[in-house]
């Protein structure tokens, strides 16, 4: 019976200080909210286990914030921004990797997770989990690249979908050409583009079919000019059936400031823009001003302002442009997204769009038959539109957020 007792008190402290030292390491690690809304957040988790992740930013020591751009090659930019709280409330850095145009999404996690180790490594650093980490250093040797496309990106696209069911059916059929440069001093952006479209919606007594073509060219130059400037020119071409459109074709001049340094776009910009040109239109029929061909000088004005830090994001811009041969031909439109974390589980999202609109020149003078109406197959004359969504979210429980469980597929 004694040997049983030791041999049961010995096996207890044994698993009592397993748990102890599992405790001890949990207790010892890192917590981090990843604010990411494309990011494959269970990945992270398998990748990267020797952090607790959180629900909400405020139970965190650390805050991710993973934001992306464009390249001018077609690959992304990322940049995570790391934001200590609590203990590391002044150790703030961001960290950017760049993927390929025709980088994998296995490829892009994988650079994600590297990145993020990266960033981790210095808040780690300063706890006893330290003790269990090791540092290697593998070198590569790396040769000049030689670019023999000079920055130039093509791209070509052919596509098509159809739908259809008894009393109705839909095709389209579209292809789109482009070549673009990007360098830090030059953006040269050219885009060709053609789409056609036939409906045919069975009606009681007749079948009525609609055909839509629309076609475009567009070109833009822009020079930077420091950390705050830019200038450019933009010439556009096109037709549009839907817009009552057989030709026209613009040349406008732009010139922008942005507040804050292009370097930083991916987290604040202030940018406002200004464009002026001339704009020449050949109607396919005449318009509600008895005009079948007309020379016109616009000019338009863009405010752009976006910001993203641990709070949420707030994105919102307001355009207005005029045809200045009549000031009372304008529009104006205003767009705002906000998504807001406003307390622990608390979180709000709103999105707004608003046109006003007094410019629509090419209207058919003509009317819209009951079908063009019903069915939006031709551009009706209107005053304005908009659009908005709402959203509210609560949650509340088990601070931690660490399993991953794919089963079932949810």
């Amino acid at each position: 019976m004694k040997i049983i007792l030791s041999t049961a008190f010995l096996l207890l402290v044994f698993v009592t200080g397993v748990f102890s030292q599992k405790d001890t390491i949990n207790q010892n690690k890192i917590s981090v909210f990843i604010d990411c809304n494309f990011c494959d957040i269970n990945h992270i988790k398998n990748e990267i286990p020797y952090v607790n992740y959180v629900r909400d930013r405020k139970d965190a020591d650390v805050h991710i914030i993973i934001t992306s751009q464009t390249t001018g090659a077609g690959g992304k930019e990322f940049a995570i921004s790391f934001n200590g709280q609590r203990n590391f409330s002044k150790m703030t850095d961001t960290i950017k990797f760049v993927s390929l145009p025709n980088s994998s999404e296995e490829d892009i996690r994988d650079g994600q997770i590297r990145t993020i180790k990266f960033g981790l490594i210095r808040y780690i650093a300063k706890t006893p989990l330290a003790n269990l980490f090791s540092v290697d250093y593998n070198h590569e040797t790396t040769t000049e690249i030689v670019d023999k496309w000079d920055n130039w990106i093509y791209e070509l696209n052919l596509g098509g979908w159809g739908h259809g069911e008894e009393s109705y059916s839909n095709f389209s059929i579209w292809t789109n050409a482009s070549a673009n440069r990007i360098t830090e001093d030059w953006k040269i952006e050219m885009s060709l583009s053609n789409r056609n479209s036939k409906s045919v919606y069975k009606l009681e007594n007749s079948d009525y079919v609609n055909i839509n073509k629309n076609r475009r060219f567009e070109s833009l130059v822009v020079k930077s000019m420091g950390e705050h400037w830019s200038s450019g020119a933009q010439i556009e071409l096109g037709s549009s059936t839907y817009n009552n459109m057989k030709l026209n074709y613009s040349a406008n001049a732009a010139i922008e400031y942005n507040i804050f340094p292009y370097s930083e776009s991916t987290t604040k910009q202030l940018r406002l823009l200004y464009l002026a040109g001339y704009t020449h239109n050949d109607y396919i029929d005449t318009t509600l001003y008895d005009k079948i061909s007309e020379n016109l000088i616009r000019q338009e004005l863009n405010i752009a302002y976006k910001y993203i830090t641990k709070w949420g994001s707030l994105e919102a811009g307001v355009s207005g442009g005029a045809y200045l041969h009549d000031f009372t031909k304008n529009n104006l439109n205003v767009n705002t997204e906000i998504n807001l974390n406003l307390f622990r589980g608390l979180s709000i999202n709103l999105n707004l769009n608003a046109n006003l609109i007094h410019d629509q020149l090419s209207l058919p003078n003509l009317a819209a038959t009951q079908e063009e109406v019903l069915l939006q197959q031709r551009q009706l004359a209107t005053q304005y539109s908009y659009y908005t969504n709402f959203g509210i979210s609560y949650s509340f429980g088990s601070i931690y957020n660490n399993v991953v469980n794919p089963r079932f597929g949810y």
